[in-house]
């Protein structure tokens, strides 16, 4: 690009011009910025499509009760089965008559409905008695997490959220999930596009029985 230029002020030296520099350095600095911003968009355009296509291919195998919210296991082994089977995985030990395992599981799924990669689980601590043994699980509300069926890491009670036992905040939750990779940077409201695979689902039946009664 360079040379373009240098050419350009040797034409002007033939053609007897004095060749303003500071001219061919601005249309310079310009070319170069009108390249930096073609290609710059391009990474960008390129990056949203991944996005796009992850997202599509997410939403055409949607199962509505398994993605976009809590689900609630209730054997060992049924755990066992669903942490193997998927890449990022969040498990909520809980016991629901404490206030604070209710609080825990009420803001994991609110952040269930917006990471659409992840799997977020709830089980009653005494349904699952061989993992609570095996993990050492002492202390409820206990969340674990884990990727690639490896424990990524754990937050037990509110430690670590709030320097308060009585309550934390949603985003220092869903903070500490983005900073373990278990939850990924950018999300998607996934409880709307449950409700509109329902709505279709819903519109199917209702034409199916119109269909019928004629």
């Amino acid at each position: 690009m360079e040379s373009k230029y240098a050419e350009k002020y040797q034409d002007r030296l033939i053609l007897g011009d004095d060749g303003d520099e500071d001219e061919l350095f601005d249309e310079l600095e310009k070319d170069i910025e009108d390249q930096f911003l073609a290609k710059y968009r391009a990474e960008r355009i390129q990056q949203l499509k991944q996005e796009i296509t992850k997202i599509k291919d997410h939403s055409s195998n949607i199962n509505l009760n398994d993605h976009g919210n809590m689900k609630t296991i209730d054997t060992d082994d049924e755990l066992l089965k669903e942490t193997v089977d998927s890449e990022r995985v969040v498990i909520h030990f809980f016991n629901p008559s404490f206030s604070t395992c209710r609080i825990m599981d009420e803001k994991l799924s609110i952040i269930s409905t917006k990471h659409i990669g992840t799997r977020f689980f709830r089980i009653e601590a005494h349904r699952a008695p061989f993992l609570v043994a095996k993990l050492g699980i002492k202390v409820l509300p206990c969340v674990v997490l884990y990727y690639k069926g490896l424990e990524r890491d754990r937050i037990v009670g509110f430690d670590r959220l709030s320097n308060s036992q009585t309550n934390f905040e949603l985003e220092a939750l869903e903070e500490l999930l983005l900073d373990s990779g278990i939850v990924e940077r950018r999300t998607v409201d996934f409880s709307n596009l449950r409700n509109k695979v329902q709505n279709k689902v819903d519109q199917s039946k209702s034409d199916s029985e119109s269909d019928l009664d004629m």
